[in-house]
């Protein structure tokens, strides 16, 4: 999911430093937003800020990125719930509205990414 996200905020330019840490932060405000976070999606937002602590961010491909999310997705499809795919579409909304540019590559994204949610 962290390159998901990173894919996101990185699809219209670079990311810098505060931009990242920016996205991170927005990731950690949405996954914590509810009060009956589970066990499963406390776990979840602990494996996506390890990730993101540990990328490149400042030579990673965005396309790559969402290709990599995407053939995890299918590879795992049981560690993706109807709830956590609601989340991980609320926030790729969330992050793509705040890193928006222009709205064509992230729309571009956000409809695959809508298409492989649905399926």
């Amino acid at each position: 999911m962290s390159e998901l996200f990173y894919a996101l905020a990185a699809s219209q330019t670079p990311v810098n430093t505060a931009e990242y840490d920016q996205l991170r932060k927005l990731i950690s405000d949405t996954w914590n937003a509810e009060n009956s976070q589970s066990a499963t999606q406390k776990a979840a937002l602990a494996q996506i800020d390890i990730a993101l602590e540990w990328f490149d961010y400042e030579t990673l491909d965005y396309n790559e990125c969402f290709d990599s999310f995407k053939a995890y997705f299918k590879e795992f499809p049981e560690f993706y719930t109807a709830e956590r795919k609601t989340r991980i579409w609320d926030t790729s909304k969330i992050i793509a509205a705040s890193f928006a540019q222009t709205d064509h590559v992230d729309n571009k994204l956000l409809l695959k990414l809508k298409q492989l949610l649905d399926k």
